[in-house]
């Protein structure tokens, strides 16, 4: 029997693999993904943004089971090239099966390292949602150079991250053999300072880093005078906290 002692733990990518595996294959916790919860808003951020008929190529990078690409498809043009990759292979398999008959069809990947199997400039949006607090700063870096390696000339970067996360209060322990872990994995507490920093010393040039209120972005058509009536509002009163971050950059 396993001698119970406190400790935290030491990820690998071994152990967030078998994590993500099995939160992949659990539909009641999947359903809690920010992807699931978000996904809709985020979409529409983009494309208010950005504008999703002007891209060629986009590539969902962690795309877990699928949430933003499912949630992207009303915006895209038919002829947009979309992909998805994920260090977890059952998210990929969940999210390959969910996608299948999607147009256009994304091309999703497991992929185990960087750099990824795709060409240097390939792709003209890269989103990155709810993955830069999973990283160490080994990973972050390599993360970071290889979105500025796959992205074109004048292409962009959206990332999305808790906004001054409440570390501890996500933390569980094993009640088994002691080990200590955040519940997502997460590794690390972002600002929009401090995410504006990192990505410019990545060589991004930022366009916003901001916190932000997903549940206060519209994802279904509103009439115009309640929209100038949200909006008025919420430039006095916040209708809901800022809990999430946001950033977007451009490839000079």
């Amino acid at each position: 029997m396993t001698e119970f002692q406190r400790h935290e733990i030491e990820w690998t990518s071994e152990k967030v693999t078998r994590l993500w595996d099995f939160y992949a294959t659990n539909r009641s916790v999947t359903s809690m993904y920010f992807g699931a919860q978000a996904g809709p808003a985020v979409a529409r951020f983009i494309d208010d943004t950005i504008g999703f008929r002007r891209v060629r190529a986009f590539l969902d990078l962690s795309c877990g089971v699928g949430d933003l690409l499912a949630a992207c498809l009303p915006f895209v043009s038919s002829n947009c090239r979309l992909v998805g990759v994920d260090f977890s292979p059952a998210s990929v398999a969940s999210a390959s099966q969910r996608l299948q008959n999607a147009v256009p069809r994304p091309d999703l990947q497991h992929i185990t390292t960087f750099p990824t199997p795709f060409h240097a400039a390939d792709f003209d949006l890269i989103v990155m949602t709810e993955v830069v607090e999973h990283l160490d700063d080994a990973e972050l870096a390599t993360t970071l150079d290889e979105v500025l390696r796959l992205l074109e000339q004048g292409g962009h970067v959206v990332i999305t991250t808790p906004n001054r996360e409440d570390y501890d209060a996500a933390k569980v322990c094993c009640p088994e053999c002691g080990c200590v872990f955040h519940r997502w994995q997460h590794r690390r507490v972002w600002t929009d300072t401090l995410l504006q920093d990192t990505m410019e010393r990545a060589g991004f040039q930022t366009l916003l880093s901001r916190p932000i209120a997903w549940g206060n972005i519209q994802t279904q058509p509103v009439p115009l005078i309640k929209r100038l009536w949200r909006k008025l509002i919420s430039s006095v009163i916040p209708l809901l906290p800022e809990t999430g971050l946001v950033y977007v950059g451009r490839k000079p």
